[in-house]
């Protein structure tokens, strides 16, 4: 078959949002997804007339490519770059008849076929993936079906009785299972009761996944409500079968953040005293518990290398004690991430009772947030990481700030990405020296985040340092004053490395006053703008040619690393753990 159908109309997607990479790789996509389903094998002379048609295409791509600085240049020639993609696109198809695939040793076959599987954006697509390799033919879906490994994620997200979820795990045999369940979310748009994952649907799920619960891998539950928590909860506890391969538990009740135990459920108090798999889980080394508390005493929390707690209230929070311990039993820690939960803080405790640290050197990957500015500085001043690379502030408001600053000053002198989200200080000129001091102590900074900050927020990054290096140096200085201080240090540069910039939730003068300030204030140009797919709608085509005038502008996708993080990730070694 050598005619190739005509694609859909080009997709609006301007080179001027997108790296070339990524602009080419989403149209060859979406060409490609439009062909139709594979067919019997072409004649002789069919295949002899796609073998003559790929090399003609071949050579276009070369042609194109021997030219490619004209497309770099000229990023709006979208012509050009529709024309080497088209070429691109119809050569993969006619490749792809031409390979005689099943005709490859089973082991090399099976290997492909776990890339088609596993190579996705999703778990969704994933798990269509795995359905459509055995529906290509017998000798797919046997050599499919006998590998153990395409179905051993299982989603269960599909409706009562779950006969997919099912297929799948019977599927997996002995292979180590991850395992996620999760509503429907057409349950949570429009409430219809057969998409909602109840509590007794979740114990007839239990009922055959406990089976075998020695070779659970990964447990994952996102759910609204407290009773699936709780069944899963119980099963784990009271099983009399050890889940020893059990090494990451993650667990997010979305509903009402804090306590709502409900009129059907049990207390509080029997909440807390519930202990994680009996105490009895030698693998686990990844744990999050989002809206959801267990018995802190008695859960297995040891040689954690990522602890991630969100939305508890502090009365059910561990102790401090039992915090410390926690993170000496971790020394392996890699990423800490306290969301409005963290240790219990005593009424009485004071800044004079701050304890020894406890050394985390491994700790890459650090967030904080929704605390007041007197918890904040409680809970970290518990850690010494010298070595987090990736530090986010979240969601910390309604009070002045500027003292945590001051608090934070040395503290992760090896940061290279830096998030701020809603970090409210006050406008004074002490707080601009707290600011401008933390600033400095961070110089190795290169990609930076933000949201939802006032504008006199960005100022500290345009100044000298080096009129901040001591506190007794006056806020408001004399022109005699600063001309002493000129003489005596050199200048110092506030984040001298940064390069990128992403942003969401702010005016985009403030963005593009920033970016001014960066290349004619501190000789400091950022090469390269990301601005949230979300908040994109809200950027007028004025403010696009505003922020195109500073820097080469890019949209980015809420928890899609950029390929500046990804390289980043990569020099520095860091990264989400687990």
């Amino acid at each position: 078959m050598s005619t190739i159908p005509t694609p859909p109309p080009f997709p609006p997607n301007p080179l001027a949002t997108q790296t070339y990479d990524q602009w080419e790789n989403d149209t060859i996509k979406g060409y490609l997804s439009v062909q139709p389903d594979p067919t019997v094998p072409d004649s002789p002379a069919q295949i002899a007339q796609n073998r003559q048609l790929a090399r003609r295409y071949k050579a276009r791509m070369d042609l194109i490519v021997n030219n490619f600085a004209v497309l770099l240049q000229n990023r709006h020639d979208l012509k050009l770059a529709d024309t080497l993609s088209e070429a691109k696109w119809k050569r993969y198809v006619l490749l792809a008849r031409l390979f005689p695939i099943n005709d490859l040793p089973t082991e090399i076959l099976s290997n492909i076929l776990r890339y088609v599987v596993w190579s996705t954006k999703d778990a969704s697509e994933s798990t269509l993936r795995r359905l459509q390799v055995t529906w290509v033919c017998h000798h797919w879906r046997e050599m499919a079906i006998a590998d153990q490994t395409l179905w051993n994620t299982i989603w269960f997200r599909d409706l009562p009785p779950y006969e997919r979820s099912f297929n799948f795990f019977h599927r997996a045999g002995t292979a180590a299972l991850d395992i996620r369940f999760n509503e429907d979310k057409r349950f949570l748009a429009t409430g219809d009761a057969q998409y909602k994952l109840t509590g007794e649907r979740m114990e007839k799920i239990l009922d055959v996944i406990m089976t075998k619960v020695d070779q659970i891998r990964m447990l994952i539950l996102v759910i609204d409500s407290w009773p699936p928590v709780l069944a899963l909860f119980d099963r784990l506890r009271n099983s009399p079968r050890v889940p020893k391969w059990l090494e990451r538990v993650e667990i997010h009740r979305t509903g009402r953040p804090y306590i709502w135990p409900g009129p059907d459920l049990p207390s509080p108090e029997f909440i807390a005293g519930t202990s994680l798999c009996a105490g009895n889980a030698p693998a686990l080394h990844f744990l999050c518990l989002n809206g959801v508390h267990v018995n802190w005493n008695t859960s297995p929390m040891v040689n954690l290398t990522t602890l991630d707690l969100r939305r508890m209230p502090m009365s059910v929070g561990m102790t401090l004690q039992r915090f410390r311990d926690v993170l000496r039993a971790s020394p392996k820690l890699k990423k800490l991430s306290l969301d409005g939960a963290g240790p219990f803080r005593p009424k009485d405790w004071n800044f004079s009772m701050v304890l020894p640290p406890i050394d985390l050197p491994d700790l890459t990957t650090a967030l904080f947030g929704d605390f007041s500015m007197t918890y904040a500085i409680y809970a970290i001043s518990n850690i010494h990481a010298p070595n987090v690379r990736d530090l986010s502030l979240v969601n910390m408001t309604g009070e002045d700030y500027g003292l945590f600053c001051k608090f934070m000053v040395g503290r992760f002198p090896n940061v290279v990405v830096l998030t701020m989200y809603t970090l409210q200080v006050e406008d004074t000129p002490q707080n601009t020296r707290y600011m401008v001091q933390w600033l400095m102590s961070m110089p190795l900074v290169q990609y930076l985040r933000v949201a939802a900050l006032g504008q006199h927020m960005f100022y500290p990054f345009m100044m000298d340092g080096r009129y901040h290096l001591r506190d007794d140096f006056p806020l408001m200085l004399t022109p005699a004053q600063k001309a002493e201080i000129d003489a005596k240090y050199p200048r110092e540069k506030i984040f001298p490395r940064l390069a990128t910039l992403e942003f969401q939730h702010v005016d985009t003068d403030m963005i593009v006053n920033f970016g001014i300030g960066r290349r004619t204030v501190v000789g400091c140009p950022l090469k390269k703008i990301y601005i949230n797919a979300v908040w994109m709608l809200h950027i007028t085509a004025t403010d696009r040619m505003k922020l195109f005038s500073i820097s080469p502008v890019f949209i980015c996708r809420s928890g899609n690393a950029t390929p500046e993080e990804e390289k980043l990730y990569e020099i520095y070694s860091f990264g989400v753990a687990g």
